[in-house]
């Protein structure tokens, strides 16, 4: 069983302002983990040298993904 942990896309920067100070801060998207996720690719020890899950989130307009991209997911249903 594979454990990915926060699953999170960038989705800008702002700045926090405070009495003294101000500091820059990323946004972040977080997803559910199992409504808008899927594993996309899986290496296991014979085809890498260790086991690790590539795992996909959100959507993608099809005009903004590559061929190859493309591929990839088909190969992963």
């Amino acid at each position: 069983m594979l454990r990915s942990g926060v699953i999170a896309k960038k989705d800008g920067m702002t700045r926090l302002f405070m009495k003294t100070a101000s500091r820059s801060v990323t946004v972040l998207l977080f997803f559910r983990p199992l409504r808008q996720t899927q594993v996309v690719a899986q290496r296991t020890i014979r085809t890498g040298r260790n086991t690790a899950g590539q795992l996909g989130a959100g959507t993608a307009r099809l005009k903004r993904t590559s061929q190859a991209m493309r591929g990839h997911f088909a190969a992963a249903s």
